[in-house]
């Protein structure tokens, strides 16, 4: 009789493996709360990367922010998330 294949294996388990590093710690990866997604935030850019965003904080957080410079105070909307870092794009330009 010939073995099945990995296929074969891989659709007859019923439960899906659970990744040995996330069940150490609990979960994936455990973010803290921060900066909401959808919400304006009033912000002022102290810095600039090196790729040109704006550098701000938000609860301590760092928020890169796209399109805005330092000494500007921007109303801010998160667009993605990261555990060290947001990104942000800017929907108000309050002062220069």
């Amino acid at each position: 009789m010939r073995a099945p294949s990995a296929i074969a294996r891989m659709a007859a388990r019923t439960k899906p493996r659970q990744n040995p590093s996330t069940a150490r710690r609990g979960g994936p990866f455990l973010f803290r709360e921060t900066a909401p997604r959808m919400q304006l935030h009033e912000v002022e850019i102290t810095d600039l990367s090196h790729d040109g965003r704006g550098v701000a904080r938000v609860d301590g957080k760092t928020v890169f922010v796209a399109g805005a410079l330092p000494g500007e105070r921007a109303g801010i909307q998160v667009t993605s998330r990261h555990r060290s870092f947001d990104e942000a794009k800017v929907e108000t330009l309050l002062t220069r």
